[in-house]
């Protein structure tokens, strides 16, 4: 099961309401599993059945898109074959010798735009999954990726499937806030940048950030070390199940903890995290920031904190307290 913001993905119709330009790199081997089932489906069909071995895609003009779109993410390198992209219109020879053509709509004027400016085989991917998506009938403004340009502030979701770098949209603290995270799934190392700060990602890292709306007010340490008791914490991500696991390593050995949201160390080394639930726990039941944990523990919608020697402060969608 192929599955985009935890819905299972069976027709076109999920795909176009749950797609996520990150979810759907880091998945791309699955979805084109899915798809190539689609094509395998219609190869031994004659013209007059072909319409009834639909089943992800509603229509023939959708299974062309879908099958040159798939010829495309195999080899993006590749001029595909029978594929001519005319002035406000993509024209795709079929495998019987029709020719379907697909208005460019809304998606004439940013094709315009990049048409000169950028690869014409990633442009033409593009274009073929933007008419997959029916983004030709919408406008433009709000895509989740423009022709291989990360639109940062206009896509950043709870969970966030990096591939390169990102530049983050700063701002002021405003409410309500929210908290979003960003993993590495590539395959090498990648920045998250905000203003002048840039926070470097090995593969499977992540970095939490506070966010108010679609620009970051602050980005969280993604690890920290105590020198004082030997002990590291740092957050990484399977890039699977949109969940945040915590490795810690002591003297004493070390283990794994799932569901965390934020990290930091008491003035005498201690470590402290958050997990998704916003519950603060305090696994050395460190005596000096106790009744500070326990004070904040009344507060339901907490989302983070932080800790800076022996103060804490802790992040709610409504306010900021400590």
């Amino acid at each position: 099961m192929v599955t985009l913001q935890g819905v299972i993905i069976l027709r076109i119709t999920d795909f176009r309401r749950f797609f996520n330009s990150y979810e759907f790199e880091r998945k791309k081997q699955d979805f084109l599993s899915l798809f190539q089932k689609e094509i395998q489906r219609h190869m031994d069909c004659d013209k007059d059945t072909l319409h009834s071995k639909h089943f992800f895609v509603d229509t023939d003009e959708e299974y062309y898109l879908l099958q040159k779109f798939v010829q495309w993410l195999l080899e993006p390198d590749t001029n595909l074959f029978k594929v001519k992209l005319e002035e406000n219109e993509l024209k795709l020879g079929t495998d019987f010798g029709d020719t379907q053509i697909y208005p460019l709509g809304k998606l004439q004027t940013i094709v315009s735009e990049k048409r000169y400016v950028i690869n014409p085989k990633v442009l033409i991917g593009y274009i073929l999954l933007y008419l997959l998506l029916n983004l030709h009938q919408e406008d433009i403004v709000g895509l989740e990726c423009t022709f291989g340009e990360k639109t940062n502030s206009s896509s950043i979701q709870e969970f966030n499937y990096c591939t390169e770098d990102i530049k983050l949209e700063s701002t002021p603290l405003e409410f309500p806030l929210r908290r979003c995270t960003f993993v590495n799934v590539s395959q090498q190392p990648i920045e998250v940048k905000l203003d002048n700060n840039s926070v470097r990602l090995e593969p499977n890292e992540c970095v939490i950030g506070i966010f108010c709306g679609n620009k970051c007010y602050k980005l969280l340490p993604k690890n920290l070390k105590s020198n004082r008791t030997d002990t590291s914490v740092k957050l990484i991500s399977d890039g699977i199940n949109d969940t945040v696991t915590l490795e810690m390593r002591r003297p004493i050995g070390s283990k794994s903890i799932p569901n965390v949201v934020s990290i930091g160390f008491d003035g005498y080394g201690h470590p402290i995290y958050m997990t998704r639930n916003g519950n603060i726990i305090n696994p050395d039941q460190a005596p000096m920031i106790k009744l500070s944990i326990q004070h904040l523990r009344q507060y339901s919608n907490a989302i983070a904190f932080e800790l800076n020697g022996g103060h804490i402060t802790l992040y709610t969608t409504d306010r900021i307290i400590g």
